[in-house]
């Protein structure tokens, strides 16, 4: 039997940072701190050589794993999942690291491609997945969470739900909120803040003269949206996704001359999933608006927003893996919404990239980053007749 033979992974860029090197899989977001003569080995045998050539020629060179899957701040933390280097490898254990984060991978790439494949099981760790299912495998299997909701909350938001905390959700999303509706004269408007959550934007659309009705299925976020709204809106809380949709149809037809949503559609539109959940509820909502009436959907840029980030923190480049055939991104790309959302008789009349001109001094990498690539996407659609 040939003995096993490992090369360097066609999708593996080896690139020169922070006085050593760092082997990097754009695709699989995964990286390998590499001393110069580490990353000379694997340079040298790329093409190809046998698992035993591979462990000698690494006895006596270093690297670190580099790879960290950080969801302390929920989307918006780093994607390309660099970092801090881990304890040192050498040997057999630093050539298990670099076949374990894709940078070596079988001669025929067999074992390569099976793992570019969606999760079997919330159990699966033996395949890359979406990146919703690589988030609910984190908080179900190591933050062992039960109120998964808590988490994504309190990565955007104070625990109270009334600010934002630091981040761009306050540093671009918010601000482009605020000087959007600020400018379309929403007072007397009736708006329907759909899956509201805690009610934080439903605040500010009723402080600009709105009408407005929340929904959302989390009975924890009405009663936090209901505190702090003091009045102010009205929220209704369906027992589950299905009960919304049935919540939907029983008002009154034309009733809204508004409709929000706010990353929202990267849930009902996952990458391969069926898109008939998202066309229901679309055509639901669309159905509530007056003919004239408005959908407004904040979504994360489908290119941008996951891709893995390389170059240098002033001057970043991206590395786009995906983008027709997504398995790991977050949000639907544009022809899928288009599709959904036409079919439902809207027409799309604004597409903007929201900037990053808040995004504070010190933080230059995003900053510099905010600046070349968007973040988000902001579409609005309307009722025609």
């Amino acid at each position: 039997m040939a003995e096993p033979r490992l090369r360097l992974c066609p999708d593996a860029v080896l690139r020169h940072a922070e006085g050593g090197w760092i082997a990097t899989n754009p695709r699989t977001h995964t990286h390998v701190g590499l001393s110069p003569a580490a990353a000379a080995v694997v340079g040298m045998l790329a093409g190809g050589a046998s698992t035993d050539h591979w462990r000698d020629d690494l006895a006596e060179v270093t690297g670190v794993d580099r790879t960290g899957f950080d969801f302390r701040y929920g989307l918006w933390s780093d994607p390309s999942c660099l970092a801090d280097p881990a304890a040192v490898q050498q040997g057999m254990p630093l050539l298990d690291l670099l076949h374990r984060r894709w940078i070596l991978c079988a001669d025929d790439q067999r074992d390569y491609r099976d793992y570019l494949a969606p999760l079997t099981s919330i159990l699966d760790r033996s395949h890359l997945g979406t990146f919703h299912q690589l988030v609910g495998q984190h908080l179900a299997l190591n933050l062992r969470l039960r109120d998964t909701w808590r988490w994504w909350h309190d990565s955007k938001f104070t625990s109270d739900g009334l600010a934002l905390k630091a981040g761009p959700y306050k540093w671009v999303q918010a601000p482009f909120f605020d000087a959007y509706f600020a400018g379309q004269s929403v007072a007397g408007e009736r708006l329907l803040d759909f899956a509201c959550g805690n009610g934080f934007y439903s605040r500010k659309f009723a402080a600009m003269g709105a009408v407005v009705l929340g929904i959302d299925t989390e009975a924890e976020l009405i009663r936090l949206a209901e505190t702090n709204a003091a009045g102010t809106c009205q929220f209704l809380r369906p027992a589950d996704p299905q009960a919304s949709l049935a919540a939907l149809l029983d008002l009154e037809p034309g009733k809204f001359d508004r409709i929000y949503m706010s990353d929202i559609l990267l849930l009902l539109l996952e990458p391969g999933g069926d898109a008939e959940p998202a066309h229901a509820v679309i055509s639901a909502l669309a159905r509530l608006l007056r003919p004239g009436g408005k959908l407004h959907l904040f979504e994360p840029n489908a290119v941008f927003w996951l891709g893995c980030r390389l170059g240098d923190a002033q001057d970043p480049m991206l590395v786009v893996s995906e983008y027709r055939e997504q398995l790991y991104t977050v949000a639907p790309t544009l022809d899928r919404v288009m599709e959904v959302v036409g079919r439902c008789g809207l027409v799309l009349t604004e597409y903007a990239h929201p900037p990053g001109d808040h995004i504070p001094e010190d933080q230059t990498a995003l900053r510099a980053f905010a600046h070349r690539y968007p973040l988000w996407d902001f579409l609005t659609f309307e009722r025609r007749s």
